[in-house]
């Protein structure tokens, strides 16, 4: 127990870890200052604050790649992050140095969200675990060597390593976690401790080639980042035009609602007028969805919802017309009731689909 609260403790030994650490908890504490859930952030507020997400990089939005490491969602997923990562920064961090160590955790970082752009369909990504999946496969490979790690502590450390490495990836198949992220980064750490491992115990060919320490490291990123690009990229135009008529149906929408105030007290006649041009507001929104089926080979689920929910406004709207022309009949109670469960059920599966 001892040694473990040591980890919490400034120490010059390991205070790049000590500092990321503490940026992760302080932006923690801002997302949550600011109105973020501290347990259970909204998917809308991990987007604000820095969350990765295949499309957003498609639209170029690439900080996101290294902003995404540094935001959590939720205490827990905090804590156990950070807990990981002082336990490898307390070990690693003395063996490879300061700088290798800063190096090596943003470039596994940056590789692991990649990774999960490449690999993800509409994922929001979060979480320094990608890194820390990183600083675990550099810690690995020099683990290999007895001339970085004395052997005496290298089998138990490597058993150790391996096992925090075999539960997490197996606990990620659940589908609630984001492997991709993890693997990318364990992969890139590897590669990273392969080149550190080459510098550290003065191999020859570090010596002819020093620019190998970072200049390998760089052009795996470069190598990730294009393969994600390009098989990223198609979807950025099709998402971008859909996004555009997705807000401009939302803006009719809006305009019908403020059309139809709702008002019980208005005259019927006023009434009838506002109901007809909410009909055309949507009536317009119909049809500009039927151009987009018609028009787009593959469309979004959430054009589909859209659809149902239009038509269903418009049912509702002169169901209700009728129930109030007949002095609120009950016979169309039922039937208005039914209608307006389907609409809130609609909304609810927009928001989810579009999100």
């Amino acid at each position: 127990m001892k040694e473990e609260l040591k980890m919490f403790l400034p120490n010059k030994a390991f205070r790049v870890t000590q500092t990321i650490v503490l940026l992760n908890i302080l932006v923690y504490i801002w997302m949550v200052v600011s109105g973020v859930d501290a347990m259970d952030p909204t998917v809308e507020d991990l987007i604000v604050w820095g969350g990765n997400m295949d499309i957003l990089f498609a639209e170029g939005e690439y900080w996101r790649l290294l902003t995404s490491c540094f935001i959590h969602i939720g205490l827990i997923h905090l804590l156990m992050n950070m807990y990981a990562l002082l336990y490898i920064g307390v070990l690693l961090e003395p063996v490879i140095g300061h700088k290798r160590f800063l190096f090596a955790y943003l470039v596994t970082g940056i590789i692991s969200s990649l990774v999960s752009a490449f690999w993800n369909t509409y994922l929001v990504s979060a979480g320094a675990s990608g890194a820390i999946f990183g600083m675990y496969g550099v810690f690995l490979v020099l683990l290999l060597s007895h001339r970085i790690i004395q052997s005496d502590t290298r089998k138990d450390m490597l058993a150790s390593i391996l096992i925090f490495v075999g539960y997490n990836l197996l606990y990620g198949l659940k589908g609630e976690v984001d492997n991709a992220g993890h693997i990318g980064g364990l992969l890139s750490g590897l590669v990273v401790g392969a080149v550190y491992m080459l510098s550290l115990t003065k191999s020859p060919l570090y010596v002819k080639m020093p620019v190998l320490e970072a200049g390998l490291p760089l052009v795996l990123i470069a190598l990730v980042f294009s393969l994600t690009y390009f098989s990223k990229k198609d979807e950025q135009s099709l998402f971008i035009k859909d996004a555009d008529l997705f807000n401009e149906i939302l803006d009719i929408s809006y305009r019908a609602d403020e059309e139809f105030k709702s008002d019980m007290d208005a005259p019927f006649s006023l009434r009838m007028n506002e109901k007809n041009a909410f009909k055309i507001h949507m009536d317009s929104c119909i049809r500009m969805l039927e151009d987009y089926f018609l028009n787009t080979s593959e469309t979004e689920p959430v054009f589909h919802t859209l659809y149902d929910y239009f038509n269903s406004r418009i049912k509702y709207m002169d169901m209700y017309m009728e129930y109030e022309k007949s002095g609120f009949d009950a016979m169309y109670e039922d039937e208005l009731m039914h209608l307006n469960g389907k609409i809130d059920s609609l909304v609810n599966k927009i928001d989810e689909q579009y999100i």
